[in-house]
């Protein structure tokens, strides 16, 4: 089955009013292809050994850990305040982590590397991300864009 997913930051929850704003609802309507609020997925937790700065573990989606899925990742190239200064698509997956854990992350020295070791995760098939446009500045919710 092919879907769109989104969490969105931590101050943009609910992902259902996301979706409502960018019109997906119309777009399931008019194409058929589902819509995956991760913020209403089922959550799994799941050991992840060498995420040494998240214990060894982390609260995830439990779509995300079935066997057989393919995700393509389609972050945005933005600067970060917390995090990584620039994380390419390394943050995104960021998104699969129930945000119980993210907060835990925002009170640490080591968010970048927490933010790192989210993705022993898994995989993505695909990541396709353009840098034709980017927020050099502020982020991760406004910023100066180039």
């Amino acid at each position: 089955d092919l879907a769109v997913g989104e969490m969105g930051g931590l101050l943009s929850l609910p992902a259902r009013g996301n979706f409502e704003r960018w019109g997906m609802n119309d777009f399931q309507e008019r194409t058929g292809v589902g819509l995956l609020r991760f913020d209403e997925e089922p959550w799994v937790k799941a050991r992840i050994p060498e995420a040494i700065r998240w214990g060894g573990w982390v609260h995830c989606i439990e779509r995300l850990m079935t066997p057989g899925q393919h995700v393509v990742n389609l972050p945005t190239m933005k600067s970060h305040g917390g995090g990584p200064r620039f994380s390419l698509s390394l943050k995104n997956v960021y998104g699969f982590v129930h945000p119980r854990d993210r907060v835990r992350a925002h009170f640490v020295s080591q968010m970048a590397e927490m933010i790192m070791e989210t993705n022993l995760l898994y995989s993505p098939s695909l990541i396709v991300l353009d840098g034709t446009k980017c927020w050099i500045s502020g982020g991760p919710y406004t910023g100066e864009e180039r």
